[in-house]
């Protein structure tokens, strides 16, 4: 079972929490970490999440010490994609972000650059796109 760690809970973090949990109920995956900055702001979530199981944590950098995951799911902001996808497979992390991947093609370019680097990957959610009927 692949063991997803996310980068929030609220704003779209809190749909990818949804089809996490889609996964979970399928035997695939389970969501077994959060970073959550405000935790004052995001109380019933981390709450929720809590109750089922999931770390909750300050940082990315806490997530990925922790060491309790598999994947790093990165729905935040376009600014945020490519220094968080840096900073998870620095960590040793495959990672998979939201669309657009970065705000500039230089930015791609330099993920691409820290894919091969490292050896991880950063795959880009895209509706279907990893879907077997589309694939």
């Amino acid at each position: 079972m692949i063991r997803y760690g996310i980068v929030g809970a609220g704003g779209f973090a809190a749909r990818w929490v949804e089809w996490i949990e889609r996964l979970e109920a399928t035997g695939v995956a389970r969501l077994a970490a959060a970073v959550v900055r405000d935790r004052t702001r995001y109380a019933a979530e981390v709450e929720r999440l809590t109750t089922r199981g999931c770390r909750i944590y300050a940082s990315l950098e806490e997530m990925l010490a922790e060491g309790q995951i598999d994947l790093v799911g990165v729905p935040t902001g376009i600014a945020q994609h490519v220094p968080m996808a840096t900073q998870a497979m620095e960590a040793g992390y495959n990672v998979l972000i939201e669309k657009p991947i970065a705000a500039a093609i230089q930015e791609a370019r330099a993920l691409r650059e820290v894919e091969r680097r490292t050896g991880r990957w950063c795959a880009v959610g895209f509706q279907f796109v990893y879907s077997p009927t589309i694939q």
